[in-house]
């Protein structure tokens, strides 16, 4: 699970770092394209993190359910 979430991460910061450099570029060039584009990379990240939270959130709840099962009923 640390691996993904390391996977995930790095992920995030290569996008955010081509986004920036789109940006600078589309300065440099007086161009509205680059821009655009890099709002619509910044929302699929967005949209990435919240898939990455979804799921971590699930495995913790399927663990606490486990937890809540192995007290109850006094499984080791």
């Amino acid at each position: 699970m640390i691996c993904f979430n390391i996977f995930c991460i790095s992920i995030e910061i290569m996008l955010l770092a081509i986004t920036l450099l789109i940006l600078i570029s589309s300065f440099n060039f007086d161009d509205n394209v680059g821009q655009t584009f890099s709002v619509y990379i910044i929302s699929i990240a967005g949209a990435e993190s919240v898939v990455g939270l979804s799921i971590l959130v699930a495995y913790y709840r399927s663990f606490l359910v486990l937890f809540f099962i192995k007290k109850c009923f006094n499984i080791y």
